[in-house]
């Protein structure tokens, strides 16, 4: 797309201002989780194994606990993974944070119901990663997701490592985008060329 607007010997500046527009164009501004004035928020974080999601959710519960002052309980769905609750349970330790494993889209709710008591205003569920190509896992993901009570407000957000291949990015957002509504967050960012570029990730 660039290319139907280059001009003739552009100058780097040019053509660097270009394809920032269209990106910008493309995957427009990043949006930062915002808390619900009427309804408890609840983010899931969905993707592949290894991306990030656990890490990612632990800093954006410190986030929001540590700088922005607000109550924030951490939910795991991912009894697939061995050790993985423990890790989220030392992160939610170190936050002084609530940490609850759930195995059902029943169970997550009625345990919602329970932090809902707490007046929690975020909470973050962590979910199992799997290939895209798992449709048993898949479609665990989405009962658990889409089963959630309407007494809360709900986002899902489809984590993926920057270091991935383009080809396979684009393969896991088209697939993912079958079942399930989400935004796109990106972790890794310091393992790629992006690390050079001079940018707020708040």
């Amino acid at each position: 797309e660039v290319e139907k607007v280059m001009k003739k010997g552009a100058s780097v500046d040019y053509i660097l201002s270009s394809i920032y527009q269209k990106m910008i164009l493309k995957f427009g501004q990043p949006q930062p989780i915002k808390l619900s004035e009427h309804k408890p928020k609840v983010v899931f974080f969905i993707g592949p194994t290894g991306v990030g999601k656990t890490t990612t959710i632990a800093k954006i519960a410190s986030r929001f606990k540590v700088e922005k002052g607000k109550k924030v309980a951490l939910f795991t769905a991912d009894t697939y993974r061995i050790a993985a609750a423990e890790q989220l349970r030392t992160y939610a330790n170190i936050l002084d944070t609530p940490l609850n494993i759930v195995y059902s889209p029943k169970e997550l709710n009625e345990e919602l119901t329970k932090a809902q008591e707490e007046e929690f205003d975020l909470v973050l569920v962590d979910t199992a990663g799997f290939s895209h190509k798992n449709e048993e896992q898949r479609d665990e993901t989405r009962e658990l997701i889409d089963q959630l009570s309407d007494e809360f407000e709900k986002e899902v957000y489809l984590v993926l490592s920057a270091t991935t291949k383009y080809r396979d990015l684009l393969e896991i957002a088209d697939m993912y985008k079958e079942n399930f509504q989400f935004k796109m967050l990106f972790t890794k960012l310091d393992e790629t060329a992006f690390s050079t570029c001079d940018c707020d990730y708040s």
